[in-house]
């Protein structure tokens, strides 16, 4: 096959692809649960409940874990990623963002959860034909 019907080729398969020919996917916050998620606590996950504290721009300065059935190395991890990543609206007081503390739950999921979601995700797709899959990556 000559160079330019490989081109050829190529260029039908990425025109005939529904990721480039359907409609724009929505747009998903990360973080924000996909419309199929599983709520709930299952056997295996691991969870913890944690304080902030943030500064005026929202930005945690400080952490402490009120619960969590985590060990105490996996507390320091949860702690230290919350305050690296996470992103927070600041606290507000009188319309004015001011340092300040909220509560926060971090869940990791057990194979349970995962499982239950795997199988609600294939669920949710057969019940909207409409959506594409690529929009809503694992």
């Amino acid at each position: 096959m000559n160079k330019f019907a490989k081109a050829l080729a190529l260029v039908g398969l990425a025109a005939s692809s529904p990721a480039i020919s359907g409609t724009a996917c929505p747009p998903h916050q990360p973080g924000a649960p996909y419309p199929w998620e599983v709520q709930g606590q299952f056997s295996g996950d691991q969870w913890a409940e944690v304080e902030l504290d943030l500064d005026v721009k929202g930005k945690a300065t400080g952490c402490r874990v009120l619960k969590s059935n985590m060990s105490s190395e996996d507390n320091f991890w949860v702690c230290g990623a919350m305050q690296v990543q996470g992103q927070y609206d600041p606290v507000m007081k009188d319309g004015v963002a001011v340092p300040g503390t909220i509560k926060s739950k971090t869940v990791m999921m057990g194979m349970r959860h995962r499982e239950a979601n795997a199988a609600a995700r294939k669920r949710w797709f057969r019940e909207h034909p409409a959506e594409r899959w690529d929009c809503y990556p694992e």
